[in-house]
């Protein structure tokens, strides 16, 4: 073999050594790419996991305390009296009965920061469990006094007259806001409710003299049942009205309607402080 023929030898091997060291580094760099690549994208699927664990968990913190509220103001019809179906004092159900019978504004949608109220009191704000608050609204609804008055029969059933007494009227409907904050992300839980109440009612004769149903005896007496009993024409009607002010309420429940489930609470800050 000729010097010319080996030094072309010799550089063809150097060639082909250089070609495949370049291929090595070039695999290599990809390998790192792709690895910088898994690593990021671990990274941000995890950055993602750890945001939407915070979401759940302000997500479950408000709905768990929107259920502990909904337990309360579901399991009461009366504000004062004796029984398990009066609601103790300072309780929610209390605060909202007060809020919806006091001097508070009705919602208007044009003028939320005056009419949107917070719960003050309900705020709670700690470390370990996150932080809470309240915000209220109500709406009045249209009552028909076609459905305020009525008439009876005198010789009608016990049955009857309780119906007529106990009949229910939808006073009002109102929002309870939930908002959970917790590691710097809110979330809301908001539930409407419907005020459905039973009124007060007076009872006349055709004269237009009040008279009351004596359950012990099971007739009609003048005045109170301790008063004369009533005689009646034949024909003649027994007259009703119910009296619809706040003081005319005999027993209030909270019925759940709808709720609405939000990652913003709404707008405004309202009024804060008690009924």
């Amino acid at each position: 073999m000729s010097k010319k023929a080996g030094r072309r030898m010799v550089k063809t091997e150097e060639a082909s050594k250089g070609a495949s060291l370049v291929i090595v580094i070039c695999v290599a760099a990809l390998l790192i790419a792709f690895a910088l690549a898994m690593l990021y994208t671990a990274g941000l699927l995890l950055s993602r996991a750890n945001e939407r664990l915070r979401q759940e968990r302000s997500y479950q913190l408000a709905q768990s305390f929107s259920q502990v509220l909904e337990s309360e103001l579901v399991r009461y019809t009366k504000t004062n009296g004796t029984g398990a179906e009066v609601a103790p004092a300072g309780s929610f159900y209390q605060y909202v009965y007060q809020f919806l019978e006091g001097v508070y504004g009705e919602y208007e949608p044009d003028n939320p920061d005056a009419t949107i109220f917070h719960y003050t009191t309900g705020e709670i704000d700690n470390e370990a469990y996150g932080k809470i608050q309240l915000a209220l609204y109500k709406e009045g609804m249209e009552e028909n006094d076609e459905s305020m008055t009525g008439s009876i029969a005198p010789d009608v059933g016990v049955d009857i007259i309780n119906g007529v007494k106990n009949q229910s009227f939808n006073r009002r409907t109102f929002t309870v806001e939930v908002t959970a904050t917790r590691d710097d992300i809110s979330y809301s839980y908001r539930t409407q409710y419907r005020q459905e109440v039973t009124y007060d009612l007076t009872f006349r004769n055709a004269e237009g003299t009040v008279i009351v149903w004596n359950e012990d005896d099971s007739k009609w007496h003048v005045l109170s049942v301790n008063g004369n009993e009533c005689s009646f024409e034949a024909g003649e009607r027994i007259d009703y009205e119910f009296h619809s002010t706040a003081s005319d309420i005999q027993t209030c429940r909270f019925v759940k309607e709808t709720y609405t489930e939000a990652d913003a609470g709404l707008p405004g800050p309202g009024e804060g402080g008690n009924p």
